[in-house]
């Protein structure tokens, strides 16, 4: 029996981050080992991390093009590293105004942007077995799924972020000072972080 090992997790401007993922058969030993592969990499990006945690990771983003998601369990208690997994996802229904909130990434580790997403969602998937499932999601968790079906769509939170004369605002966690700082909106342009 081989040992599943974690993957490296890919950063913008990675070409993979920017396509569509494909459906994925959720009863085939690929999307399994995958599904494994995913589990070992979020662990292993956590034990690394010393500031943040992670909520959500699409296939994608150990480049793989799949439509393969994993949703952190439970949003209270982030000793609870456990994750399930939404297969071939889609958003149905979308309920309420957005709110706007600050949003991040693995794959654009550090920087910080004002997004808008919908409280509430209906959502359509296959359980790890196959099964079609239905649920609702709301607040955090259903922003998360957001969040992790745009990447297999092929889209990144900055593709959404507003810019500063939309009133949003991008930041980046600074290392060095341990702390979050603002950057211009002409900053951004010149690295290259967000284009429209």
């Amino acid at each position: 029996m081989t040992q599943t090992k974690a993957k490296t997790v890919i950063l913008d401007p990675h070409p993979s981050l920017h396509k569509d993922s494909m459906p994925a058969d959720p009863k085939s030993k690929e999307i399994k080992d995958l599904i494994a592969t995913m589990r070992k990499t979020l662990k292993e990006w956590e034990e690394g991390e010393k500031r943040y945690v992670s909520v959500g990771l699409a296939a994608v983003q150990i480049n793989e093009l799949y439509r393969v998601v994993l949703v952190r369990s439970d949003f209270d208690d982030y000793q609870k590293a456990d994750f399930y997994p939404l297969i071939n996802p889609e958003i149905i229904k979308y309920e309420g105004a957005p709110m706007l909130e600050d949003e991040s990434c693995m794959s654009v580790h550090g920087i910080h942007a004002k997004v808008p997403r919908y409280p509430k969602i209906r959502v359509r998937a296959q359980d790890k077995d196959g099964n079609e499932i239905k649920f609702t999601a709301r607040g955090y968790e259903a922003k998360v799924i957001q969040h992790e079906v745009d990447h297999t769509n092929g889209l990144l939170f900055l593709d959404r972020a507003l810019t500063e004369s939309q009133g949003g605002y991008f930041k980046e966690y600074d290392p060095k000072t341990d702390s979050v700082i603002d950057l211009t909106q002409a900053e951004v342009e010149k690295r290259g972080i967000f284009n429209r």
